[in-house]
Order: C-alpha cells, then structure tokens, then sequence
C-alpha cells in the first residue's frame, strides 16, 4: 500500500478530533477512504441520473399537511410514471423506479378527496417485475427508455 501525505486544515482537524470521540479506533487513513468512497458513489450515482428520491407509505392529509406513516429515501431513477382510472375522483398514479442496487420500486399512489394514500413494493429483478401483474403500459414506456429497463450482469 502506498504512502501519501495529506494536510488538514483547521476545520479538517476538528473533524478528525470529532470523529475519535465517536470511535477511538477512526484514523484519518479510514476518513480518507471513506471520503473518497462517498464521494465516487455520488459521481457514479449522478453519471446514471439516479439521485436521492424520497417516498410515503401512508396517508396525508393534504388539507392540514398531517402525514400518517412513514417516509422512506433510496437512491434511484425514475423510469416511468402512468396514470390509471379506479373509478375515483382522481386516477391512481403509479411510478416505476430502477434503484442503485439494481432493484425496482414501483409507488402507487391514490387520491381520496384531501387524503393521498400511497404504497411501494419492490421486485429483486427484471423477471420478477414483469411478473409483478403491472399495467403493461408502465412498462412499455420504461422499456422505450433505450438501455434503462434491462438486466445488468456483474460479469
């Protein structure tokens, strides 16, 4: 392993002496790697458009802003988004999003006056996603995406 020297600044400095409070055994060489790891993921991640989308599982009640459930965050690509008659007010709207890990998540998302309910699930592969009973317009319109919907082999 090579040997490189690398200068804190002050401010750098109380974020070494931050990090030992919280782990004796954190060493600057750790925050490096960490730092450079982080940051490389950020850039592959925006290379791929994916960016960090946040989604409810739950109700809210869009007349008070009172949210009931819980938000979950993941790193991800929108791939398609369709909406879809269920005879209420407002249609369903579904979105299918590709995530960093290779997962798929698709959100549903239903409108009952000032309540919005909304669900996710996820599907481990391709395979599976076409199995999933999704409307076949959602994935057609991710399928006319060239190169987005397809399988990725760690090869």
């Amino acid at each position: 392993m090579g040997k490189t020297t690398i200068y804190l600044n002050k401010e750098a400095e109380e974020y070494a002496r931050r990090a030992k409070e919280y782990d004796d055994g954190y060493t600057a060489s750790n925050a490096v790697s960490d730092g450079f790891k982080a940051y490389v993921d950020k850039m592959d991640m925006k290379t791929k458009g994916m960016s960090d989308i946040i989604v409810l599982e739950g109700e809210e009640d869009l007349s008070s802003d009172n949210t009931f459930g819980r938000r979950v965050k993941f790193v991800g690509k929108l791939l398609s988004a369709i909406e879809r008659d269920t005879g209420m007010a407002e249609p369903e709207i579904i979105r299918l999003y590709y995530t960093r890990k290779g997962r798929y998540l698709v959100e549903y998302v239903q409108h009952d006056g000032p309540f919005m309910k909304s669900w996710f699930k996820t599907y481990e592969s391709l395979k599976e996603l076409h199995a999933g009973g999704l409307p076949p317009n959602l994935l057609a319109q991710a399928e006319s995406v060239p190169g987005e919907l397809c399988e990725e082999l760690d090869i």
